[in-house]
């Protein structure tokens, strides 16, 4: 491995939290889903930490770039948003590519506390949904934190949506499928809510395989290859180990979770639906 590959592998490993090594799961988990429920306990410790992070390993913030969060500040022009799997990467580059200048994002804290913040300095801000099934078992499989449970995972689903619930009149909710398939719709949906001009995402084959490129790229020059079942895009390789993970989402323990998961859903789209 040469030096290059060696301060790659190093730029992934500093995004993991040393508590997440140093406490049993089961506190960390706790710790850090109640954390991100509150601007003022999480934001100053996220930004602190990640412009150090950023210092350290050169992340271009202009061209392509990996989903190393960026919270909030009150320069940001807009906020990307939502619970890990949702097409964070997809609508953070994809945005980033249809404008003609560069814009500063706030995105990829998974935390509500940005979008709650964002709210509260009348931020535009795209908050990005997907029904409860899909985003867990899309999280699991990422190995992102190989100790996190479906239980943990269901309630920080609940958590997310349950805090945000209450300024849900002051975001755009972007489902996942209307991200994917016609996201340029979700930016003109922004324009005519908060007032901006934004460059609305042409949904061309050509310019979604351009997002992956960036994408790729981002991760390859700061993290090196990443397993593919991190990488930020579609893959192959993830469908096998669906159908396990889906099995055990349905067993009868996590009945309830699941139940006030699909109710906050269904609160959030109904919004979505009426705008």
């Amino acid at each position: 491995m040469n030096a290059n590959q060696n301060s790659q592998t190093q730029a992934y490993s500093d995004t993991q939290y040393l508590l997440r090594r140093k406490i049993p799961p089961s506190l960390y988990y706790k710790l850090r889903n109640f954390s991100r429920q509150y601007p003022s306990l999480f934001l100053p410790f996220a930004r602190w930490r990640w412009s150090r992070w950023r210092q350290k390993h050169s992340i271009n913030m202009i061209g392509p770039e990996p989903a190393a969060p960026n919270p909030v500040t009150k320069s940001a022009e807009i906020v990307i948003e939502g619970f890990p799997r949702m097409g964070n990467t997809f609508a953070h580059i994809a945005f980033k590519m249809a404008q003609n200048r560069p814009i500063e994002i706030g995105h990829h804290t998974h935390a509500a506390a940005q979008v709650v913040a964002a709210a509260r300095m009348k931020i535009p801000t795209i908050v990005l949904v997907r029904k409860p099934e899909s985003a867990i078992i899309s999280y699991l499989i990422g190995d992102f934190d190989p100790s996190l449970t479906i239980e943990q995972s269901l309630g920080e689903y609940i958590s997310f949506y349950k805090t945000i619930l209450p300024y849900r009149n002051r975001f755009i909710i972007a489902e996942f499928d209307e991200v994917t398939t016609n996201y340029g719709l979700t930016i003109e949906k922004v324009n005519q809510k908060f007032g901006t001009s934004f460059i609305p995402f042409k949904h061309t084959e050509e310019n979604v395989q351009e997002c992956f490129r960036w994408i790729e790229e981002g991760f390859q020059k700061t993290f090196g290859q990443l397993s593919e079942k991190v990488v930020c895009r579609p893959s192959e390789s993830r469908e096998s180990l669906k159908q396990e993970i889906r099995t055990q989402f349905y067993q009868m323990q996590y009945k309830e979770l699941r139940m006030a998961a699909d109710n906050i859903y269904r609160q959030l789209t109904e919004v979505a639906q009426q705008f």
